[in-house]
């Protein structure tokens, strides 16, 4: 009996023991929970900090990967475009229509080239034989030879990057029109189909398989479809004559004179913008407004082929001062420096650029010290157009 109680007191205790431990899990959950000491979330937070550097330092590279990638695709693609467009120009220089042609097929023939303008030998109105192409060098006594020409008499409107070359063509334009009617004599006004690009003042080429002469149109008179064009005297330059070479017939063609002069210069004749390739235009007897045609372009140099034994081929290449005919100049080597728009990578190009390795070494371009990169180019380009001597 006494056993029997006291059992049961023990096990009545046992019971209230594991209510009570019960309750109190009931009431403070909090209790079972555990929680970070401080030293885990130190190592957690270092872990994060490396995990976002490394993270950050993929995407700055990559992003600097990307930078320098498209610079260059914009190198290359603008040194693409900077070489066709001059190349084209080129092998235009010296067209006047069927006058080369015929000359191509005929080296025998009689050609005559006549420059009627009053002050035929300024820059803006050249055009003749040995005209079709003349180019200016940077030397070492820091000009240009043959020094760069002066417009209409007064100074020089090209602001040109030192260190680099000019390029002037002449040419005919794209568009001609042939003659509708035999003209009665050479003082009679010249009468083509409706011309859209034809304006007074214009300076304009006639020619036919043997003659050439360079004009200026004093008047313009429409009657559609038709157009006469005059050549009096007294316009500006104006006509020394009126007279031309001979009563063209109707397989001559007129065409505007092309005359075009390029440079590496800068935007608003400010060193301060990148330098680019640029291109002025004679027209009207002046020099037109500055063309950017392609930035970012560091240098341009060029050499040129010249004909000495008369085969059409070139047999030497030459700086512009050795060169005493242009009109035996029958190819071009053009050589241009590009660089990237921005900085890019890590790397200060401290290089000397030699385009062509002339002796005197004026053309040397560098070191610029700076952190683009940069990319040559080079062709050579042969004038389809002979002289017309």
């Amino acid at each position: 009996m006494t056993i029997e109680t006291s059992n049961n007191r023990n096990e009545g205790a046992r019971q209230l023991t594991r209510g009570q431990s019960a309750r109190r899990q009931r009431l403070s959950p909090w209790r079972a929970a555990r929680g970070f000491t401080l030293v885990e979330i130190m190592v957690a937070v270092t872990i994060g900090l490396i995990i976002l550097v490394a993270v950050a330092q993929i995407f700055a590279t990559s992003r600097a990967t990307y930078g320098l990638q498209e610079g260059l695709a914009r190198v290359q693609e603008n040194g693409r475009f900077s070489m066709e467009f001059l190349a084209r120009d080129l092998r235009m220089a010296g067209y006047a229509g069927c006058l080369n042609v015929n000359q191509a097929l005929n080296t025998s023939a009689d050609f005559t080239a006549s420059n009627g303008l009053n002050n035929s030998v300024n820059f803006e109105n050249a055009f003749g034989p040995g005209l079709h192409i003349q180019g200016h060098e940077w030397t070492a006594t820091g000009t240009w030879n043959p020094a760069l020409p002066t417009f209409g008499g007064g100074a020089t409107q090209l602001v040109v990057q030192e260190q680099t070359d000019v390029l002037v063509i002449r040419r005919g334009a794209e568009q001609s029109y042939r003659l509708t009617a035999v003209l009665a004599d050479n003082e009679a006004g010249i009468t083509i189909p409706e011309a859209g690009d034809i304006d007074v003042n214009d300076i304009i080429l006639i020619a036919d398989c043997n003659n050439l002469d360079v004009i200026q149109v004093s008047t313009s008179t429409v009657a559609s479809p038709l157009e006469t064009l005059e050549h009096d005297t007294g316009t500006a330059p104006g006509n020394a004559v009126k007279a031309l070479a001979k009563a063209y017939g109707g397989d001559a063609e007129v065409m505007k004179l092309v005359a075009r002069v390029y440079y590496i210069g800068w935007r608003g004749d400010d060193n301060s913008n990148p330098p680019g390739l640029f291109r002025r235009e004679m027209g009207q007897g002046t020099m037109g407004a500055a063309q950017e045609l392609v930035e970012n372009v560091d240098s341009m140099q060029l050499i040129y082929g010249e004909d000495t034994t008369a085969d059409g081929s070139a047999d030497i290449y030459r700086l512009p001062a050795a060169i005493t005919d242009w009109s035996r100049v029958v190819s071009v080597r053009l050589a241009l420096l590009l660089r990237t728009p921005d900085e890019s990578g890590p790397d200060t190009d401290t290089k000397i650029y030699s385009l062509f390795d002339d002796a005197g070494g004026s053309d040397d371009f560098g070191p610029p010290n700076d952190n683009r990169q940069r990319r040559q180019f080079t062709t050579t380009v042969q004038l389809r157009n002979l002289r017309t001597d």
